[in-house]
């Protein structure tokens, strides 16, 4: 248990939404409206593998973007770069790699313009295949990269723990963060993922608990880590924020949740938001 620094009540971590929550065609205004009206924080900022070209935008439009976002009183201080699963850093193919480093090299000097504190990392040494040593060298090699350019801009990488055995708990995220060895990369820890893959959030997170920066809250079954609706899958909240407040935690929390491309389910984020309040309101006191 961490007991060297002030302790925080973990209701007053901020609450986030992950933008994919809302609907892709809704234009910024909208979303981040929608944002604070929900009772979130703030927006975690998306790029995946169809919105690659967000990291291209101009100066003009980034600072509009800003602009708006302090205008609204909702920040976006957490991006989620899940389109490196598509180009991940331990890739065999070289130009795969490469592609997957310019990713993350584009989205620190993106952040560092928005304002953007944390990325999160999608933590594949490779996807849909089996990795090795080779591919663990190679991810840490491409990672050591990537990390001089975050902390020549002042930029925080954060290894999510993913859906894959690779880097699939924060143990496994904080052995290849102990290899690097820099303050700008720490773990983005995920609730569904852990217990998704049969794990104990509030064991695992022990290993790593001064190196978690961020989670991601999200409900699960036995191997399926999206889609579940809060409070009816394996994802016990109240252990799980109660652990978070045992270790200290101090970061960014966010709802992860994906639109369905119904109207109805703003209903579904709103009681998120009330379910998600209630158990870290009930683990603060």
């Amino acid at each position: 248990m961490v007991s060297s620094v002030t302790k925080l009540h973990l209701g007053e971590c901020p609450l986030g939404l992950y933008e994919k929550a809302l609907s892709f065609s809704w234009d910024w205004g909208r979303k981040l409206e929608t944002v604070k009206e929900l009772g979130f924080d703030f927006m975690e900022f998306s790029v995946d593998g169809e919105h690659i070209s967000r990291l291209d935008m101009t100066d003009d439009e980034i600072r509009g973007l800003r602009d708006m976002s302090a205008r609204l009183g909702v920040s976006m201080p957490t991006l989620a770069l899940t389109a490196n699963r598509a180009y991940p850093l331990g890739s065999r193919d070289v130009a795969v790699r490469d592609m997957g480093k310019s990713l993350v090299k584009k989205a620190i000097v993106f952040a560092g313009k928005l304002g953007v504190r944390v990325i999160q990392i999608a933590a594949y040494d490779v996807y849909g295949e089996a990795g090795d040593e080779e591919t663990d060298r190679f991810f840490l090699e491409s990672l050591r990269e990537c990390e001089r350019s975050a902390a020549l801009a002042g930029v925080m990488l954060a290894l999510e723990t993913m859906d894959t055995p690779y880097a699939g708990s924060v143990q496994r995220c904080k052995r290849i963060v102990d290899i690097v060895g820099s303050p700008w990369v720490q773990i983005y820890a995920d609730t569904g993922n852990i217990a998704g893959g049969g794990l104990d959030f509030a064991k695992d997170i022990q290993s790593g608990a001064s190196h978690i920066v961020a989670v991601h809250l999200k409900d699960a079954k036995p191997g399926i880590s999206r889609d579940i609706d809060f409070g009816t899958g394996i994802v016990d909240f109240d252990t799980d924020m109660k652990a978070l407040r045992e270790i200290n935690f101090r970061g960014f929390l966010i709802a992860e949740m994906w639109w369905k491309d119904d109207p109805g389910y703003i209903d579904k984020v709103k009681a998120a938001n009330k379910f998600l309040r209630e158990k870290i309101c009930a683990a603060s006191v």
